[in-house]
């Protein structure tokens, strides 16, 4: 089991905060991502109950493919640095600083981790409290859809997509 290293965590937190914050692409990267995010969370905004399991199952698969989208952009700017015209993997610039590989994978996943945690508690808040005033009942699927498609989903697939590449 890898641990935080919490001075190396330090370091890429102060590198990020210094070195890409107003870059035009990651500017653009963060408004796709939100844009992504915000209709992928207008339609797990509406109670599962009123979703028919089998008649939707292409719908839901776009909804969820434009989270994993969003999800992917909001991380673009820990991935790849614009300098004086050509654009570099962040791992390549930081190789001159002491920060190795599984605490950049570590960073990224916790960033993930934080953006799939509020998207969790925004869904599955809304989804009891649809549920709760307009059907007067509460489902299992209220609770598990939104842990499942907003917490695991992406954590799983943002873990194998920065540990892989």
């Amino acid at each position: 089991m890898i641990k935080a290293d919490e001075k190396q965590q330090e370091l890429l937190e102060r590198f990020f905060k210094e070195e890409t914050t107003w870059q035009a692409e990651h500017v653009g990267y963060a408004m796709i991502a939100w844009i992504f995010i915000g209709i992928s969370i207008i339609f797990f905004l509406i109670p599962f109950q009123e979703w028919p399991i089998g008649k939707d199952r292409n719908i839901r698969l776009i909804v969820y493919g434009m989270e994993l989208i969003g999800i992917t952009y909001s991380i673009q700017k820990y991935r790849s640095f614009s300098e004086t015209g050509k654009v570099r993997q962040i791992y390549e610039i930081l190789k001159t600083m002491p920060i190795n590989y599984e605490q950049l994978t570590i960073f990224k996943l916790r960033k993930v981790f934080k953006t799939c945690l509020i998207l969790t508690g925004i869904t599955l808040f809304s989804q009891l409290l649809f549920a709760l005033t307009c059907f007067h009942t509460v489902s299992l699927e209220n609770i598990l859809i939104p842990v499942i498609s907003q917490l695991l989903i992406p954590m799983v697939y943002i873990f194998i997509q920065t540990r892989f590449k």
